[in-house]
């Protein structure tokens, strides 16, 4: 019992994580995604963050790359370009390098 424990409990560790803050659309091709990323200060971690369309397709996407800080939690605003009016824009996913 004591190994399943520490089977899932090492499982459950993650090296990073992200959260998606908020969003501004600037303009019918434009719009800022603010993320909050947290990872060990020599750590590198590839993020890919999207806008969708009122239809929930994707209208932009590019990966971001966030290297070595000083501090473990950093805030960042991004900037993507769009094909058409987005209405959202967050973090499709992340990983490390």
């Amino acid at each position: 019992m004591v190994g399943t424990t520490a089977y899932f409990a090492i499982g459950n560790l993650q090296p990073f994580s992200y959260k998606d803050v908020g969003y501004r659309v600037l303009s019918e091709t434009r719009i800022e995604v603010d993320v909050e990323i947290t990872k060990a200060k020599d750590a590198t971690v590839i993020c890919s963050v999207e806008a969708l369309n009122n239809s929930f397709a994707p209208v932009g996407w590019k990966e971001f790359e966030f290297g070595p800080a000083e501090f473990d939690t950093l805030r960042h605003t991004l900037i993507l370009n769009t094909t058409e009016a987005a209405v959202t824009g967050l973090v499709d996913e992340c990983r490390l390098r």
